[in-house]
């Protein structure tokens, strides 16, 4: 999301007194988080010159092209080696995987809630609304499970975030 004090410097911009710099295509106006993939992104505008034999969609990369076609075959061909399920996409396997590993390396800022997609915590922060998000919980506080600010009395699960929750009386004695 940006605001109107967001900055464009010659396909570039930083959004407000952030760092982070997002670089801008001239064309449709989508922002990216890097050169390369803008410039990735800038083929598609150029003519596409690989096209599906089955549907007639076309494709400016032919790798593009070759994975589309796993949807008119329904073929599969990546397979778990801890189950044997099989998936028609890597990322797809590659989700999968994590529920053998139980890595969880996408978090919730606000709660501290973690999830093995990116499309599940984004779902989750769209669940609340800009103002819940702001002081949400996410999931019910078992009374044996969390952590008490002793200035406010707030409830948090995770004592990572009761820690990060005390800095805000501090900034305010400040």
């Amino acid at each position: 999301m940006f605001f109107e004090d967001d900055l464009f410097l010659d396909g570039k911009t930083t959004r407000g007194c952030s760092s982070k710099v997002f670089y801008k295509c001239r064309i449709c106006e989508k922002l990216f988080d890097s050169l390369a993939i803008l410039e990735r992104h800038n083929k598609i505008h150029n003519a596409k010159k690989f096209t599906c034999a089955i549907c007639d969609k076309k494709f400016v990369e032919k790798f593009n092209l070759k994975t589309h076609m796993l949807t008119h075959t329904q073929e599969k061909p990546r397979e778990c080696t801890h189950c044997s399920k099989k998936f028609r996409y890597y990322r797809d396997l590659k989700d999968h995987l994590r529920s053998h590993s139980g890595v969880l390396p996408f978090d919730c800022s606000t709660c501290g809630s973690k999830f093995r997609r990116a499309r599940d915590l984004k779902r989750h922060i769209k669940d609340f609304s800009l103002k819940e998000m702001a002081n949400h919980s996410c999931k019910p506080l078992s009374p044996s499970k969390t952590f008490h600010c002793t200035k406010c009395g707030k409830a948090f699960q995770k004592k990572r975030s009761l820690s990060a929750h005390l800095r805000v009386h501090c900034e305010n004695k400040r």
